[in-house]
């Protein structure tokens, strides 16, 4: 009995829509001959090579603000950001399509960061970095050459009286829901379900969901009790926080953040981290009812741990010196429900959930905690919203296939439950009298939107097949109050691909970023200061163009 997580036809265009719009390197299967028919043993590997170069003049405003002055310093126009190798190998074991295994690891290395490993001593005193030599952190996922092992878990098919109950164990993802974009993700019921790798993001153009998706060690179970209902279930046996860009690299936001650094500011080093915990438990439930036709509608609770961080705490330990310590927020919760069908030929999707005890923006005047005090941040509860539509055009004067993916995302605030003098607001923070928007305030409602169109040219020359992705992101109306989404804050790429023989593809892409921001006048003898709305404000000056080679075997 096949698991339905979708009705069929709408599975096929979301693959195929997604597989063209967004990047990613395509894996052929090597099938190993075991000589035995139940046996099957399949082992995946792909090259991948990115070049970038910066492409943008430094804005002043943003290049002499003390808090990101050494990523923008360390490479000037023309110079190259990229010069990454990336290696992803796959192993699948199969033994009579019942039961086996499967592990993943991926390795890199970068040349661009260079060997002497030396961030940029933009203003002497300011470093963040010991001796302005990156940590050994920074080296091992900026510069290398490291890797580490992403998949290692086990599998099996159980028939029970007519039914059938699917098990995971081992180090996997599971991401539930209808969102498509990562931003997307943020207000899905999928949030914090899986760890993400936003420094690969980053840093290798190209890299695919299997690479920027960090499993977890977990116990997943899918029960299909007929081919149109089913129950899954998952419970974690392990915490891992997601990766941001770090301090003082490339597309580092601040130069004090976070797990790479080693002073968040000068005289402040970090301090052990507040992480979650293992123990997330979550259950969902996938109804294809007859009266709907197409429809799939899916019910949802998780219990879980951020794996991001929610805000910033500076503490005394005993009678030490000030440092500062990575909160991660526990204990949320969140209900939702989804619908997804065909309309007209589109793949159509909707999603709403409510968040309880989730963090929210902080203001950065949170007091000193003294020996034995453990402030939580600020929390409250939020509603979150999407939908997104899939649509597949067939042979035009212009193209001969093309895909379109949107997605629009809302987020409201309901109340702040927690700490609500320290939320980040215009009712609240003392930071936020004025600017609101470009301050990074949180406002009650934000929305975001997100498109990738793909027109493709089947064997443009012989062998290739062309195509042209497009992705657009955009903050429309407000900063969201869980952080995440920013009025103005975009990005756009474009690109030309080539692809040959379904193994070797070839990408030329052009990245820019926008955001709101403000100059705010001198603020110390150093130099000038620049308010931002969040990163895409930040990466403003950060426009880059990538080469990306991949090749599978």
């Amino acid at each position: 009995m096949k698991v339905i997580e979708q009705p069929r036809l709408r599975g096929a265009l979301i693959a195929a829509a997604i597989a063209a719009a967004l990047p990613a390197t395509r894996a052929l299967a090597f099938e190993m001959d075991t000589g035995n028919s139940d046996l099957n043993v399949r082992w995946d590997n792909s090259i991948r090579y990115n070049a970038g170069w910066r492409v943008a003049d430094r804005k002043s405003a943003l290049a002499n603000n003390n808090a990101n002055d050494q990523a923008e310093f360390l490479f000037d126009k023309g110079d190259m950001v990229n010069n990454r190798v990336d290696l992803l190998t796959e192993l699948d074991v199969a033994w009579k399509q019942k039961s086996g295994l499967r592990l993943s690891a991926a390795a890199w290395a970068d040349g661009a960061y260079g060997a002497s490993g030396e961030s940029h001593p933009r203003l002497a005193g300011r470093e963040t970095y010991t001796k302005n030599r990156f940590s050994g952190y920074t080296k091992r996922f900026y510069r290398g050459p490291d890797g580490e092992v992403l998949d290692a878990f086990l599998w099996g098919n159980l028939e029970l009286g007519g039914t059938e109950l699917a098990l995971k164990a081992g180090r996997h993802a599971s991401l539930w829901g209808e969102a498509v974009f990562p931003t997307a993700s943020a207000n899905s019921v999928a949030f914090a379900q899986a760890s993400s790798d936003g420094l690969k993001s980053a840093t290798s153009p190209g890299a695919n969901a299997k690479e920027t998706v960090l499993p977890l060690n977990q116990v997943t179970a899918t029960w299909q009790v007929d081919p149109n209902l089913s129950f899954s279930g998952l419970y974690t046996l392990e915490w891992r926080s997601s990766r941001l860009p770090e301090g003082g690299t490339f597309f580092g936001i601040s130069d004090g953040l976070l797990l790479g650094p080693d002073f968040i500011a000068p005289g402040i080093p970090w301090g052990d981290p507040r992480e979650g915990r293992k123990g997330d438990v979550g259950v969902n439930m996938r109804w294809r009812p007859a009266f709907l036709d197409e429809a799939s509608i899916g019910l949802y609770y998780r219990r879980f741990d951020d794996k991001g961080p929610s805000f910033i705490q500076m503490f005394r330990p005993g009678s030490g010196p000030l440092e500062a310590r990575a909160v991660y927020a526990r204990d949320i919760s969140i209900v939702g429900a989804s619908i997804a069908t065909i309309i007209g030929g589109h793949s159509v999707s909707a999603e709403v959930s409510h968040r309880n005890n989730t963090p929210l923006l902080a203001a950065a005047n949170f007091p000193v905690l003294r020996p034995g005090q453990d402030l939580d941040g600020v929390r409250g509860d939020t509603w979150h919203f999407l939908a997104n539509s899939t649509s597949l055009f067939n042979k035009t004067p212009l193209w001969d296939t093309a895909s379109l993916v949107v997605e629009l995302t809302y987020q409201r605030l309901d109340e702040v439950t927690k700490n609500k003098a320290f939320y980040k607001s215009k009712d609240h923070a003392v930071a936020c009298a004025s600017e609101e928007i470009v301050k990074g305030c949180a406002t009650k409602d934000a929305w975001h939107l997100a498109l990738a169109f793909t027109p493709t040219w089947q064997q443009a020359l012989p062998s290739i097949d062309l195509s042209m992705p497009l992705v657009f992101q955009m903050g429309l109306k407000g900063n969201a109050p869980t952080g995440g989404i920013t009025e103005g804050g975009s990005v756009f790429r474009i690109a030309l691909a080539a692809d040959f023989q379904l193994k070797h593809k070839f990408e030329l892409a052009y990245t820019n970023y926008w955001g709101k921001d403000k100059f705010l006048g001198a603020s110390s003898p150093a130099g000038r200061f620049n308010q931002t709305n969040g990163a895409m404000a930040t990466y403003e000056d950060r426009d880059v163009v990538t080469l990306t080679y991949a090749y599978s075997f």
